[in-house]
């Protein structure tokens, strides 16, 4: 299973790359596929697991023709701020 984060109408959603398609699974629910840590938490709380809640729900997925240059880093780098000592 591949997962991408891909850029669609100015937007980054989540996705599944098959063949020469991206399976756009934010389309399906932006809420639980808005990234990798939101479907982690969502199948966690299922007691499921990421592999499962998406071969439940792939094949009812927008699906676009893939192009490299859609795609983005996949998971966005947390912001940290460190105190210097001079």
């Amino acid at each position: 299973m591949k997962l991408c984060m891909f850029e669609v109408s100015k937007a980054v959603h989540l996705g599944l790359v098959e063949g020469a398609e991206l399976v756009d699974l934010t389309s399906l629910d932006p809420k639980i596929f808005a990234g990798l840590h939101s479907l982690h938490s969502h199948a966690r709380r299922r007691g499921s697991t990421i592999t499962k809640v998406i071969r439940g729900v792939s094949r009812d997925a927008r699906r676009l023709r893939f192009d490299n240059s859609r795609l983005r880093i996949p998971v966005v780098p947390a912001e940290l701020w460190g105190a210097g000592i001079t």
